[in-house]
């Protein structure tokens, strides 16, 4: 009776202890459960978290993101009860949502490029460290459950010994009994956990074994994957080959490391899709646990995105952005390999104009069409972009032959008649070209394409410029003469010489324009392309205009009483005058003074700057109704239409010169100067060619009806002393101006 008494009290002992021990066990097990729970929780939130980094929206995430926050809180809380060591997840956790807090504000402020940062420097690192320290906390619990029940079933065979086997086997068997309903009702209960969260996310969630096999896959499986939900089916069947491939692949390496996965499959089906797959190893090491998402609309949002990042939204063209990042790349191409690299600047003439004449729709239109043209004039390894308004630039990975070449096709094929809205406009474009030097940088390249463009436009627009150090040296010496300049009149430095128009039919001179000349005391004669320029940029031309204006309505009328012919007299306004809001009354009280009719002082404006804003059509609407006659210089380099010519209160229109330069077989330019001339007649103007030099060119302009003209062929610019010498002596043909 002892003996059974005996053995009874030390099976109860081993009883008691091995309960002890397997509770242990089950902990642990339990715990190792939680933290696989936490390592799919991230990975919900991560996959939502790129997705708004990639989409540049936070709205449709952040709901989700923070209900699983408060789930993973929850889990870690209950993991932290079975496990001390799991508090530590409570600590990355805050600098994980910390990281996408930062990450999102960047995203809600419009600065992606700061999101983009946060995330790959922040963000990605913590979501690491975090899945590393639960997949550690896992396996930790893993391991402790595993040496638990060994530790027990080995602690019940030594303290029972022989006598007490029958009464420890019993208690055993009677724990076992136990354990098993408590490990199928815990287990239950994860399940079920497991399945909620599954559930509930929009990504498609699978199970994968070591044979390939799905033994488990979400309700919304066909989300993803055209397959039927109801029975387990082999990974194969979900992919098409080549992306079953690539992802057995990296499933195979995630199992050989015991590392996360991340895959993204490109279907190259009709149409195309992308799918994004996440896998993490369970608790089971033999399974994988995939998190797959079909992403196609986000990557197409991405490449959007990305176009539109780098593109002109109005023309499609390349944008300032893609345009400095290909020419860096052509630079570092040629520092390795010496390949020739040659930057074009394109600017459109007076395309202020259209905005305000036709309207700004009608300019897009017209900057649409020029960005065609432009695509034209090159080969599909240059580059053209849009730099910003009305200008553009490219790239030619060539010699400067080429890009020659280029500029003069542009200049062709971009000035051809344009339909913009109904109107009939003609583009004109100035161009400036640098090549690549050897220790160029980008800004260089730059920095003397513009400054070569900005040279084409002082010549007269419509053509193009190649950079010289001259023109470097130029603008040292506008920084040199801006000074001295306004010295130049209180010094008498300044002078007007006069260039006669002349009556082409009978060579009678029927009036002059006023060319304004500086008499350097060191450097000479200046011409006014130099120091005009000049004068416009520092508002110095106000006081220059003013006296030239004074000084050739005194000459005009000491021309009138040498000659005793009313001859006209023709001024140039630059833009500045035009906006001077003294400038009708100034003219008022210099005629006033003046014997000369008001109707002999011709105010020059170029087209080039005829409509720069309102208040212009306004001056010289009021000049007009003082009695002076206004001109239109350098017609037919710009966009003013027909139309619109009529509303202009201008008597006479002056060709340019690049019309009557060109060469008598010129049959497009001899029609279009015809055509001026013709319709110029039709609406009451007088028409003078500019720069006649030859007697060819003087022919022409007689065949086409073109009555005046003015050039050195005709006569030079000549001091007022100089006319009055050559009137007296050689008895020059005059006749009263017919303007």
């Amino acid at each position: 009776m002892a003996i059974v008494i005996s053995a009874f009290g030390v099976g109860l002992l081993a009883a008691l202890g091995v309960t002890r021990v397997r509770a242990n066990e089950e902990r642990h097990h339990l715990a190792a459960q939680r933290a696989a729970a936490v390592v799919l929780q991230a990975h919900i939130i991560k996959s939502r978290e790129w997705e708004a980094v990639a989409t540049g929206d936070v709205s449709t995430v952040e709901p989700d993101i923070v209900r699983a926050q408060a789930t993973l809180s929850r889990l870690i809380g209950e993991l932290s009860q079975s496990d001390g060591t799991a508090a530590i997840l409570g600590a990355y956790l805050n600098g994980y949502t910390s990281a996408i807090d930062a990450e999102f504000a960047a995203i809600k402020a419009g600065d992606l490029e700061l999101a983009h940062e946060i995330d790959e420097e922040q963000v990605d690192p913590l979501f690491e460290s975090f899945i590393s320290r639960a997949q550690q906390i896992e396996a930790q619990a893993e391991a402790t459950s595993e040496n638990a029940l060994q530790a027990g079933e080995t602690l019940m065979w030594v303290v029972l010994g022989g006598a007490g086997l029958l009464a420890g086997s019993a208690v055993a068997f009677s724990d076992r009994l136990r354990r098993r309903s408590v490990i199928k009702t815990v287990e239950a209960r994860q399940d079920q956990r497991f399945r909620s969260l599954v559930e509930s996310s929009e990504d498609v969630i699978t199970v994968v074994d070591v044979d390939g096999l799905v033994s488990f896959y979400s309700r919304n499986v066909q989300h993803v994957f055209d397959v039927d939900p109801s029975e387990p089916i082999p990974a194969i069947n979900l992919l098409p080959p080549d992306a079953y491939i690539e992802w057995r692949d990296a499933d195979a390496r995630a199992r050989e490391t015991r590392c996360n996965a991340h895959i993204e499959l490109k279907i190259s089906h009709q149409p195309e899709r992308h799918i994004e797959a996440n896998g993490t190893q369970s608790s089971d090491h033999d399974e994988m646990v995939w998190a797959w998402r079909d992403v196609t609309v986000r990557r197409r949002l991405e490449r959007q995105l990305a176009h539109q990042a780098f593109h002109d939204r109005l023309t499609g063209l390349p944008n300032r952005t893609k345009f400095q990042e290909h020419l860096d790349q052509s630079l570092i191409s040629h520092s390795l390999d010496g390949r020739s690299v040659s930057v074009l600047l394109c600017d459109l003439d007076g395309f202020k104009r259209v905005n305000d004449t036709l309207g700004h729709a009608a300019g897009d239109e017209l900057l649409r069409i020029v960005a065609q043209r432009l695509t034209q004039c090159v080969r599909d390894t240059d580059l053209v972009a849009r730099l910003g308004g009305d200008e553009f630039g490219i790239v030619i990975d060539d010699h400067l032959g080429a890009a020659r070449l280029v500029a003069s096709r542009i200049l062709e094929v971009v000035s051809a008649e344009a339909k913009v809205r109904g109107h009939h406009v003609l583009p004109a474009m100035s161009v400036g070209i640098s090549a690549v030097d050897d220790t160029d940088a980008d800004d260089d390249v730059l920095r003397r394409a513009d400054v070569a463009m900005y040279e084409a436009k002082a010549l007269g627009k419509g053509r193009f410029a190649v950079y010289s150090i001259e023109m470097d040296q130029q603008l040292a010496l506008f920084a040199e003469l801006q000074p001295e300049l306004d010295r130049a009149l209180l010094h008498d430095q300044m002078e007007l010489r006069y260039q006669p128009i002349v009556e082409l039919t009978t060579g009678a001179t029927v009036g002059y324009e006023a060319l304004m000349r500086w008499n350097h005391p060191e450097r000479g004669v200046i011409s006014p392309q130099i120091f005009i320029p000049i004068a416009e940029a520092t508002n110095q031309i106000a006081s220059l205009g003013r006296w030239a204006l004074e000084r050739a309505i005194k000459d005009a009328t000491a021309i009138r009483e040498i000659t005793g012919v009313d001859l006209s007299m023709h001024v140039n306004l630059s833009v500045r005058q035009l906006r001077d809001i003294k400038l009708v009354e100034t003219v008022e009280a210099l005629l006033a003074r003046s014997p000369l009719r008001a109707s002999s002082l011709v105010l020059e404006i170029t087209e080039g700057v005829l409509l720069d804003d309102d208040a212009a059509i306004e001056q010289l609407t009021k000049l007009q109704q003082t009695g002076v006659t206004i001109a239109i210089d350098d017609f037919g380099t710009g966009y003013t239409s027909i139309t619109y010519l009529r509303s202009l209160p201008a008597k006479i229109l002056k060709i340019d010169r690049s019309f009557v330069a060109e060469e008598p077989e010129a049959e497009d330019s001899v029609s279009l100067l015809s055509a001026i001339v013709s319709i110029s007649s039709n609406l009451g103007l007088e028409c003078i060619g500019e720069g006649v030099e030859t007697q060819a060119q003087l022919e022409r302009l007689q065949r086409i009806g073109c009555r005046f003209g003015q050039g050195y062929h005709l006569g030079q610019p000549e001091t007022l002393a100089a006319i009055e010498v050559a009137y007296r002596s050689d008895g020059l043909l005059m006749d009263a101006t017919p303007f």
